[in-house]
């Protein structure tokens, strides 16, 4: 959370950096940059840069709102998520490309040996390969990214998967067998979860209702499993709000069904997979 935070600061900053930019308007617009096939001035580029920004905001929006519901698997969301994070690595670094554009145009201009009409080709030229190298760069960034964020947080899940486990055998082995039943059915909430993740979905609802539905509508899961699910997410309720202590057997039997559970979801994704 603390890491979002920071992220989300950070970005926060550099807008309102640039939106502060605004105020001198007037002295912008005396500046002119060489971009080779147009020159426009630094007050025209700053309101780019910030209509650029809310549009790159407003793509990201459409996947993070749509993340909690049945839609979230829908591929062009994931396509989305991913434009979104483009837009905003390339909006970034788009002071750097126009400043290099406008340097080497200034250098290629200097050059009297050259010919005019030669240099205006030369200079639309230097200004589209540089537009390129940052757009491939800011791509992989933004990818690698989006990669390392699914990783992470793919890896917290797992982590708190085997955390809830052992607390759930720890629990059994105590005699505590509804709380155990109560921390077996975490496990499999979270497993879930992490292989919707993993499926590249960008799925935040924490609801379990909308992990099941999503997980059977990625055939992660199959209607009989459901069924069998559904039995467990009663003993769940009944131990969680009912007060209702169970037996060791019945806990061992649900706790044997969930391990069972997770072994089919694993076998079922690599088929899927392959």
């Amino acid at each position: 959370m603390d890491k979002l935070k920071e992220r989300w600061e950070f970005i926060v900053g550099y807008f309102a950096l640039v939106v502060s930019l605004s105020a001198f308007k007037e002295e912008l617009a005396k500046i002119y940059l060489n971009l080779g096939f147009s020159s426009i001035n630094a007050a025209d580029f700053l309101f780019a840069l910030i209509l650029g920004f809310l549009l790159a905001l407003h793509i990201y929006l459409i996947p993070f709102l749509l993340s909690t519901t049945r839609f979230a698997s829908i591929k062009i969301l994931a396509f989305l998520e991913k434009l979104a994070y483009f837009c905003f690595v390339l909006l970034s670094v788009s002071p750097i490309i126009v400043l290099s554009a406008v340097g080497l145009n200034s250098i290629i201009n200097t050059i009297k040996s050259i010919p005019v009409e030669t240099k205006d080709i030369l200079n639309s030229s230097v200004t589209a390969i540089i537009g390129v190298i940052f757009s491939v760069i800011s791509n992989i960034i933004a990818l690698r990214y989006r990669k390392q964020k699914y990783s992470t947080e793919k890896q917290e899940l797992e982590t708190q998967e085997i955390k809830e486990f052992e607390n759930a055998q720890k629990l059994f082995n105590d005699s505590y067998y509804s709380q155990a039943i109560l921390e077996a059915f975490k496990v499999l909430e979270l497993h879930l979860k992490r292989l919707i993740i993993q499926k590249d979905v960008p799925f935040r609802s924490n609801k379990l209702q909308d992990i099941i539905e999503m997980a059977l509508k990625l055939k992660l899961i199959s209607p009989i499993e459901v069924d069998k699910i559904n039995q467990i997410r009663k003993m769940r309720n009944s131990a969680a709000h009912l007060d209702v202590n169970f037996t060791r057997d019945q806990a061992n039997e649900a706790i044997t069904l969930i391990k069972t559970l997770i072994l089919n979801t694993l076998d079922l994704d690599n088929n899927n997979a392959t």
